[in-house]
């Protein structure tokens, strides 16, 4: 009888683990920057705002 491999030592689990933390990194980074850029334009504007 075949004895199956835990989960953890399945390369396709690795690999969706990989994508999801790539996918949270690059929406955090998106995030700032968007949020920097947006900074940026109210203050060129003389909208500074307090958040």
């Amino acid at each position: 009888m075949k004895k199956k491999k835990p989960i953890w030592k399945k390369w396709w689990l690795w690999l969706v683990i990989l994508f999801v933390c790539l996918n949270i990194l690059i929406t955090n980074l998106s995030e700032s920057e968007y949020d920097h850029e947006q900074e940026r334009n109210e203050l060129k504007e003389g909208n500074i705002s307090t958040h």
